[in-house]
């Protein structure tokens, strides 16, 4: 094992490299985090992690997580309407699995992405319907601009417009089913993998 350079992080972080083998940390309130660390082969080599994790605060962003996802759903209810049910039927998803992902992580900070399998599906099913949801968004908003324009009310750019709609519709289905396999399929295959699947579906 050696202490890992990490690109834009001092080496080890808020502690110092011991015997060129492992990080140690100054103090608990910076920590190492093998969390979407897909350069590590082996988890085995997380003690050359920097120390960077604040868990303290990662616990309070997730709690603020599910606060404001709480809130959100409470208002939703509020404003249910049983005739939108099915246009907002993946709305109330996200919500639910945001609110579902903040507990789970501040009840049990161990519970880390690609690591644990039910959080790493809570995760990819989120991203999944946010993805779609803003697929969906970007349809209204790009359609209803191009029907402002006097041009496009014409048969052959009719047309176009289903077509567009239809490309939409099928980048929005894309976004609900490719990205959430592959990052729930990073638990279960190598970690260098893992990485380069990720990379190749977000292009990071």
């Amino acid at each position: 094992m050696v202490c890992l350079d990490v690109r834009g992080i001092r080496l080890c972080g808020a502690g110092n490299c011991v015997n060129n083998s492992k990080c140690s940390c100054f103090s608990d309130r910076f920590t190492q985090n093998s969390e979407w660390s897909f350069f590590l082969e082996d988890l085995s080599a997380a003690d050359g992690l920097p120390c960077y994790a604040n868990e303290k605060m990662i616990r309070f962003l997730y709690l603020l997580l599910f606060i404001f996802s709480s809130l959100v759903l409470f208002q939703y209810l509020l404003t249910f309407q049983r005739r939108k049910l099915a246009r907002r039927t993946h709305k109330y998803l996200i919500v639910i699995l945001l609110i579902s992902v903040g507990l789970l992580r501040f009840i049990d900070n161990s519970r880390l992405f690609q690591q644990d399998v039910l959080f790493t599906l809570l995760i990819a099913l989120s991203y999944g319907l946010i993805g779609y949801d803003l697929s969906r968004l970007l349809e209204k908003i790009i359609l209803f601009e191009l029907r402002k324009v006097e041009v496009f009310h014409n048969i052959r750019n009719e047309r176009r417009l289903r077509l567009a709609r239809l490309w939409f519709k099928l980048t929005g289905y894309y976004d609900l089913i490719v990205p959430p396999c592959v990052l729930f399929s990073t638990v279960f295959v190598d970690r260098s993998l893992a990485g380069r699947l990720v990379k190749a579906v977000y292009g990071v």
